[in-house]
C-alpha cells in the first residue's frame, strides 16, 4: 500500500476508498447483468453470423487474420462445397449515416481477394470454389430489429 499525490491509497495499482470500490462494485454488478454493450462492430458480426447460419451456412472462423488482412466471417456455403469469405460492415441507422457497402473502396476489395487467397491456401481448398459476400445492416439507435443485406459473390477475383 502507497499514498498518491493526492492522497489516496493505492494496493496493487487499483483505488481504495469509496470511488475505487465504488467503480470495482458497478463493474462488477454490469457484468452480472448484461449491462455492457458490445462495440457495434461486434454485435454486427454476431448478427450476420446468425443471419447466415439459418440460410443454412456453416460458420468455419471469426475475425481471422490472415494473408494481407482479416476475413470478419469464414464460412461454407449451403451447397458444402462453397467457400465463402465474409466482410460485415454495419452502421448506425438514420440522418447522417451513409450505408454501410458504400465503405467498400477498392482497397479494400483487393485486400479481401487477397484474403480470400490466403484463406483458400491455408485451409488446404484449392479444389473448392471460393467467393466474397459482403453484409451491410443497418443497426437502430434505439430498440427494433436490424435492416441486414447480403450480397453473395459481391467482390470478383480482379478486386472489382
Amino acid at each position: 500500500m502507497r499514498a498518491t499525490a493526492r492522497g489516496r491509497v493505492v494496493r496493487r495499482g487499483r483505488a481504495t476508498g469509496a470511488r475505487g470500490a465504488w467503480a470495482r462494485a458497478w463493474k462488477w454488478a454490469a457484468r452480472k447483468l448484461g449491462l455492457r454493450a458490445a462495440p457495434l462492430g461486434v454485435r454486427g458480426e454476431r448478427y450476420a453470423a446468425s443471419f447466415l447460419k439459418r440460410a443454412g451456412y456453416r460458420i468455419v472462423a471469426r475475425n481471422l487474420r490472415i494473408g494481407p488482412g482479416e476475413a470478419d466471417l469464414v464460412a461454407v456455403a449451403p451447397d458444402r462445397r462453397t467457400v465463402v469469405v465474409v466482410e460485415v460492415k454495419t452502421r448506425l441507422m438514420g440522418a447522417g449515416h451513409p450505408e454501410p457497402e458504400r465503405s467498400i473502396t477498392a482497397r479494400k476489395r483487393a485486400t479481401l481477394v487477397g484474403v480470400a487467397r490466403a484463406v483458400v491456401a491455408r485451409g488446404g481448398w484449392r479444389d473448392r470454389p471460393i467467393r466474397i459476400d459482403v453484409v451491410a445492416i443497418d443497426w437502430p439507435a434505439g430498440r427494433g430489429e436490424p435492416a441486414l443485406r447480403h450480397y453473395p459473390n459481391a467482390v470478383g477475383e480482379r478486386g472489382g
